[in-house]
């Protein structure tokens, strides 16, 4: 991983002594079976953010035959919401309004699934979500005691009070942020199994049985996960979206009972 010709992130890998993740910010060994991790690493939470959580841990989770996707998710009434979309579409920012409206934090931007039968549960991870400035000073005189802030960086970071428990998945939204008309929910219909694939977050793994496991967990998902997009309209705020998302998930629930 490069920015501006500066190497950010160099993975190794070796088939006894496993995964060398390397950057500025700390050096991480993982075993092959991901049992064990050993660090050298900066003590400071946005870097620990930055490596443990948004790098070491998701490679720990697929090395246990987790499907690991860029996405945030959420439960409403039971059951997991994800959602994916590009860097800067809002998912963490959605996530955290829809927390603020009675939903369970289960992710932000890394979700891991675990196949059980024909069903994908989404497991909890830690309960920080990384928003940016403008974002996170529209939250912050709402937080209450749902969440406190931790510390101000390049984002701010804020800590949710709330332990989750295993989901199952139920719907995916796709965000697509800054289209022209307005803001729509549309179904993908039939539910497109190269959305998951597009959305793994660590591609670099390249483990017969783990390759496997992300194709059953595409294949599970078309046939039990609604699939949705949602063109999101430039001038839409982010309450006015999670409002959206809260009704449909509500009615699509309405629909199955």
């Amino acid at each position: 991983m490069t920015e501006g010709g500066v190497v950010l992130l160099e993975i190794d890998e070796h088939p006894e002594a496993g995964y060398l993740l390397s950057s500025p910010l700390g050096r991480y060994i993982v075993t092959p079976d991901g049992s064990r991790v050993v660090c050298r690493a900066s003590p400071a939470l946005w870097d620990l953010q930055h490596m443990l959580i948004g790098q070491v841990l998701p490679l720990v989770a697929a090395l246990h035959g987790l499907d690991v996707l860029h996405a945030s998710a959420v439960a409403i009434d039971g059951a997991a919401v994800a959602f994916t979309g590009p860097p800067g579409a809002g998912k963490s920012t959605l996530a955290m309004n829809l927390a603020l409206r009675g939903a369970t934090l289960l992710a932000d931007d890394v979700i891991a699934l675990r196949r059980v039968d024909q069903q994908l549960l989404v497991e909890p991870a830690t309960s920080l979500v990384s928003l940016r400035h403008d974002q996170g000073e529209r939250l912050r005189a709402r937080l209450g005691e749902l969440a406190r802030l931790l510390e101000s960086t390049e984002k701010l970071h804020i800590a949710v009070n709330a332990v989750a428990e295993s989901q199952p998945l139920r719907a995916f939204y796709v965000l697509e942020l800054g289209t022209s008309g307005p803001t729509e929910i549309m179904p993908v219909i039939p539910p497109d199994p190269r959305i998951p694939l597009g959305s793994t977050y660590v591609p670099y793994l390249s483990v017969q049985r783990l390759v496997s496991a992300r194709f059953e967990s595409a294949a599970v998902m078309e046939g039990s996960v609604d699939m949705f997009r949602v063109r999101i309209e430039r001038t839409c705020m982010p309450e006015e979206l999670a409002d959206r998302i809260v009704l449909h998930v509500r009615e699509l629930r309405a629909q199955t009972l």
